[in-house]
């Protein structure tokens, strides 16, 4: 008989299973919460397969909450940088991040907008730090839609006695109640053009891209090192399709890349 521990784990796991949607988790995502679904998740990938470039981003978010300091803000409290010389200074800090991104063959405004905008939620909430899948402009959408179909009341279930009416039984009897609660939900929001969400490719896809993209390595390379079998043309056919979802420029950036297994970055000179 297995421990409750051990049902726990399969429980959480399961749970975890059934979250393998971008965006913010749920079944329904428009087109902008998915790109940004697929953003995040690259980011996520990208700290976790070079370390060295979340300590970066780390290092980077000091010297915004110095900035953010220098006009008498303090963490935990809101920012609105609505003063001249506090814009330009956010200008130029934005220059800093967009170093990092150009040394990282990631030059993209999306990036760039996307770690400003998570330093924000930081400064703003120091619980959060340093959480990379934070940023995301479409929760005020959702909340307004969630609002709309709430303006009358929230979903109330009938009362549950376990004394008189078995589990079963009360399920049956609030099974209509919640079915319609979720049609209603569902129809506010497909009227908003929001539409199944893509499911996240596999956590090996995203690494692959970064060993191609960032690492410089080859489509052969990699298709030696995860397959051993030499899987070219599914690695090319998988890599390709994320150049698209996160909106990246395949050829930003001509580079030659002189491996050293010590240092994942490698030794980048550009031609």
């Amino acid at each position: 008989m297995e421990s409750k521990y051990t049902l726990g784990v399969k429980q959480q796991r399961k749970d975890n299973m059934e979250k393998y949607y971008l965006g913010l988790g749920g079944q329904l995502a428009d087109e902008e919460l998915k790109r940004i679904g697929h953003q995040s998740l690259f980011l996520l990938n990208l700290v976790n397969v070079i370390p060295e470039t979340m300590d970066e981003i780390q290092n980077l978010y000091l010297s915004f909450e110095q900035i953010c300091g220098s006009f008498g803000k303090k963490p935990n409290s809101l920012l609105d940088f609505s003063a001249f010389d506090e814009v330009t200074t956010m200008d130029l800090f934005k220059k800093e991040i967009k170093t990092w991104a150009k040394d990282w063959y990631i030059n993209e405004e999306w990036v760039i907008e996307y770690l400003f905008q998570t330093f924000m939620v930081w400064f703003e909430n120091e619980q959060t730090k340093y959480n990379l899948f934070l940023f995301n402009p479409v929760i005020g959408k959702v909340q307004n839609l969630i609002d709309e179909v709430n303006q009358n009341g929230q979903l109330v279930l009938p009362i549950y006695n376990p004394a008189t009416e078995s589990e079963q039984l009360y399920r049956k009897r609030v099974e209509k109640i919640v079915n319609s609660y979720i049609g209603k939900t569902n129809k506010v929001f497909w009227e908003n053009r929001f539409s199944n969400a893509d499911e996240k490719r596999t956590t090996n896809h995203y690494m692959w891209f970064i060993h191609y993209h960032v690492l410089g390595e080859t489509f052969e390379d990699i298709a030696h090192e995860f397959f051993k079998d030499g899987s070219v043309d599914k690695v090319r056919k998988e890599i390709n399709k994320i150049y698209d979802s996160i909106g990246l420029n395949e050829k930003i950036e001509i580079r030659i890349i002189t491996k050293n297994k010590s240092n994942k970055k490698g030794v980048r000179e550009n031609l």
